[in-house]
């Protein structure tokens, strides 16, 4: 079962780094051993910086107190004067996943030394204490302690994934951490994944989705009303990777999107009506599914190949895929299907892409940039004149590395040879700007109307 964990798993959960000052009062030093580890926090993969690192000490797993709580949407600070570290409650809202932060990683069973020291600990101003036998740890002038002590201080739950090395932390926020934490306790052969509040067919619920340990077993997704009564969705998505609700007319639809088998990308759209949650819709695509909103209604795209490997006849289009754009209508409540056309997946022809199909993608291959380390290579459907503004605006597009949700991309022009989206985040708006030479192609970009 999955929460008999070894020994070591087990412990090693019982350790959790605080920027700070060096603290004076430390006894003699000790060893520790470096250790890798994976963190999910509600789903997300939660990263160390740079300079901090997961250390195994009397076969428990300490990481950063700071990483721990601010990665759960805590502020934490450090009181020098009386040696404190402070915790106060945020918005409890996972950071998102932010692929640039991920550093190298060292091999386990490096030593290190380490020294024990004195440190307190206030949380919304109350003193907690740490267990007997546990240590506060300073290593680089930052402070240890465990995992779970910052964790469960802070109402989440914590859970180890052996096969993976894996800390899982989860947690809700305010009374429907109650129907949490039943939840985990009824599930113990399970790890908690995304966990979001979700409104259907005028029904609460906590939708909770689960992850797995080294794809030893397949996900699943549970919507949980006030009285703690589950409905099992039945998914048929392997690996959740995101879930999303989005309101259509006077419905929410809850959507859930991951991987199936080896490669297909899938999508299940849920309603519910008289307490009874169902699935509604589903879209797979062995080349990709995507989904956001223009001007409010959810599009969706599909992309599946056509496995035709018969290069030598005439009539084969290498290997080619078949790409599918739905809107919804919220005149039948049901999506409708608004373009499709084929696509050499050796040869992809932006031409035959749709307008808003181009805008969407274009703002993912902007996070992409500016998270990869690579050497940029542009998207064939910018003009010379889209890539010079993004190199303007790069720095001011930063913003767009934290952005979650569903994108709303809302009309701002339609013309027959030029066409504006915006897209809206915080309190930033991009507007991406098409024009028609002999193909439509992206031609530039707006930051807050510069």
């Amino acid at each position: 079962m999955k929460n008999q964990v070894t020994a070591l798993g087990s412990v090693l959960l019982m350790g959790a780094v605080l920027s700070s000052l060096p603290v004076s009062a430390q006894a003699a030093p000790v060893t520790a051993t470096y250790q890798t580890n994976s963190f999910y926090f509600n789903g997300q993969y939660g990263f160390l910086d740079a300079g901090y690192v997961s250390l195994q000490y009397q076969n428990h797993l300490y990481v950063p107190a700071r990483f721990v709580a601010e990665q759960m949407g805590h502020q934490v600070e450090w009181n020098d004067d009386t040696h404190t570290v402070i915790f106060k409650s945020g918005d409890g809202v996972a950071i998102p996943t932010d692929w640039s932060r991920w550093n190298s990683i060292r091999t386990n069973d490096d030593s290190v030394e380490v020294q024990t020291t004195p440190i307190h600990f206030l949380f919304d101003g109350n003193e907690k204490l740490l267990d007997s036998e546990y240590r506060a740890l300073m290593y680089n002038d930052h402070v240890y302690v465990p995992v779970r002590f910052v964790a469960e201080n802070l109402n989440a739950n914590v859970q180890w994934m052996p096969n993976t090395s894996s800390v899982v932390i989860s947690w809700a926020k305010g009374a429907e951490n109650r129907l949490l934490k039943n939840f985990v306790r009824n599930h113990a052969d399970t790890y908690i994944g995304a966990v979001q509040s979700v409104s259907l067919g005028n029904v609460n619920y906590l939708a909770v989705t689960t992850l797995n340990d080294g794809y030893t077993m397949p996900t699943s997704a549970y919507l949980i009303d006030g009285a703690s009564r589950e409905t099992n969705l039945h998914t048929q998505i392997d690996s959740i990777n995101s879930t999303n609700v989005v309101k259509q007319g006077n419905q929410n639809l809850l959507l859930l999107s991951g991987i199936s088998g080896a490669h297909t990308s899938q999508l299940e759209l849920y309603g519910g009506s008289n307490g009874s949650p169902s699935r509604l819709l589903e879209y797979a695509g062995s080349n990709g599914v995507h989904y956001w909103l223009r001007d409010g209604k959810l599009n969706i795209s599909t992309s599946s190949r056509t496995y035709k490997w018969d290069l030598g006849t005439p009539d084969a289009k290498d290997d080619s895929s078949i790409n599918k754009l739905f809107e919804y209508d919220p005149s039948i409540q049901q999506m409708t299907m608004t373009d499709e056309h084929q696509n050499g997946v050796f040869q992809f022809d932006w031409t035959k892409e749709s307008k808003i199909f181009q805008a969407y993608s274009s703002i993912i291959e902007i996070k992409e940039l500016m998270t990869s380390s690579a050497i940029k290579e542009y998207p064939n459907n910018w003009t010379q004149e889209a890539k010079k503004s993004y190199v303007e605006h790069e720095s001011t597009l930063s913003y767009l590395k934290d952005s979650t949700g569903v994108m709303n991309l809302e009309t701002v022009k339609e013309d027959p040879e030029e066409v504006v989206y915006s897209y809206k985040y915080q309190n930033h708006d991009l507007q991406i700007t098409l024009r028609l030479g002999s193909t439509w192609k992206i031609t530039g970009f707006t930051v807050d109307g510069k």
